[in-house]
């Protein structure tokens, strides 16, 4: 583990001692941490403004709208 991902568990993980915490417990906060879940609101908006492109078939345009949800 390098020192900025040290340091970020020490900052979520305060007053305790990370080194005293089960390693499943560090990952779970850690992978909250890196991979936090997706606004909602953004993503209706992205979903919402995709436009089809200039060129783009409507079969593609369908895949690529779906891909989104």
């Amino acid at each position: 583990m390098g020192t900025t991902t040290y340091n970020v568990l020490c900052d979520k993980l305060a007053p305790e001692d990370p080194e005293k915490k089960p390693y499943n417990e560090m990952v779970q906060l850690l992978e909250a941490y890196y991979s936090p879940k997706p606004l909602e609101i953004a993503e209706i908006y992205r979903f919402q403004s995709r436009r089809q492109l200039q060129g783009e078939s409507v079969q593609e345009f369908a895949k690529n709208c779906i891909d989104l949800v």
